[in-house]
């Protein structure tokens, strides 16, 4: 129902889900048309989601780099 609301395929919608994908400013446009909820709050969903990936990526290369340096 969702890909009928937005138009996008299931597949892009999936990997919106799986976080394959990110949600550009068009779909968090159409979201919000789909499910009324401000396109802001899906871009922000997105930008705390990338956030957190690239903390996490950077405490992982961190945490490599002290078991290396030991």
């Amino acid at each position: 129902e969702l890909c009928a609301r937005t138009g996008r395929t299931p597949k892009t919608i999936s990997e919106i889900i799986t976080g394959k994908a990110p949600i550009s400013p068009e779909t968090a446009f159409l979201l919000e048309l789909a499910l009324h909820k401000p396109a802001t709050y899906w871009l922000g969903l997105e930008t705390e989601y990338q956030d957190s990936r690239i903390r996490r990526r950077f405490v992982d290369d961190l945490g490599k780099r002290i078991s290396e340096a030991r």
